[in-house]
C-alpha cells in the first residue's frame, strides 16, 4: 500500500493552513510595538517601586515602635 495519498493529503492540509500561519505571524509581529511599550512602561515604574519600598522600609521602625506601645498597654 502506497503512502503517497496520505502524504499528498498532509501536504494539502499544511498548504491550506499557510494563510492562517501567515496571519498569526503578522498578528504577533503587530504586537511587538505594544510589548515594547509595556516593557518601557514597566521599566519606568521601577523607580516608583523602589521609592515605595524605601517608604515602607523607613516606616518599619515606626510600626515596630507602635507595636511596642500596643504591647506595653495590653494589660491595661
Amino acid at each position: 500500500m502506497s503512502h503517497a495519498p496520505v502524504c499528498h493529503h498532509i501536504t494539502r492540509y499544511i498548504t491550506s493552513h499557510a494563510p492562517v500561519c501567515h496571519h498569526i505571524t503578522r498578528y504577533i509581529t503587530s504586537l511587538a510595538p505594544v510589548c515594547h511599550h509595556m516593557t518601557r512602561y514597566i521599566t519606568s515604574l521601577a523607580p516608583v517601586c523602589h521609592h515605595i519600598t524605601r517608604d515602607i522600609t523607613s516606616l518599619a521602625p515606626v510600626c515596630h515602635h507602635m507595636t511596642g506601645d500596643v504591647t506595653s498597654r495590653a494589660p491595661v
